[in-house]
């Protein structure tokens, strides 16, 4: 292959990683905080009702975990709550297998057999839940620190987990707008115990 071609492939397999990146939720972490959040960004032009957003978090030996989301939000927010929905999937890989092409002899004795492996995620919920959040007091001022966007702290409580499996959270907010302002990241942080029985 010639230089040429060697760069114009490369080109192109930079421009479609771009393409296919810039769609995605941006993810940060807040490093300042003594347990730091992992945070989703919303769209600057507001939280579409449709818009799910995904967490995933590593195998842990723990049944449950305590959660805490925090929200980061401008002033121009129009409610004084927020009320969400909240999901907890158990992720589990299976690897599967089948044969793609296969050769046998004249007793149809295989000869030969050409097989393919892949892994699936097996997907079940259990968790779901609503979670109302008061941001505002009665005289519209914020209920957390306010520099240079407010943000909101608020415990989840407990929530299930399955020993030594992955797990994703999906989050999607429940307000009447099918478009909500004002919200410009939201933060999870899981801390995986175990119930003493």
């Amino acid at each position: 292959m010639t230089p040429r071609r060697v760069l114009t492939l490369a080109a192109l397999i930079g421009a479609t990683v771009c393409l296919l990146t810039s769609c995605e939720k941006t993810v940060f972490r807040d490093h300042t905080a003594d347990h730091p959040y992992t945070y989703r960004s919303v769209d600057a032009r507001g939280w579409l009702a449709s818009d799910t957003l995904s967490f995933d978090f590593p195998a842990a030996a723990a049944d449950q975990a305590d959660a805490s989301l925090s929200l980061r939000l401008l002033d121009s927010y129009p409610y004084r709550r927020l009320q969400l929905s909240l999901t907890v999937q158990e992720l589990q890989p299976l690897r599967r297998r089948f044969t793609i092409h296969r050769q046998v002899d004249t007793q149809g004795h295989t000869l030969q057999a050409d097989t393919l492996s892949y892994v699936v995620q097996r997907i079940r919920t259990l968790h779901r839940q609503t979670v109302d959040i008061d941001l505002f007091d009665k005289e519209n001022q914020p209920l957390g620190s306010s520099l240079p966007r407010i943000r909101i702290d608020h415990s989840l409580g407990t929530l299930p987990l399955t020993p030594d499996h992955r797990h994703r959270i999906l989050i999607t907010h429940r307000m009447r707008d099918p478009l909500l302002p004002g919200i410009t990241d939201v933060g999870l942080l899981l801390h995986p115990t175990s119930s003493t029985h």
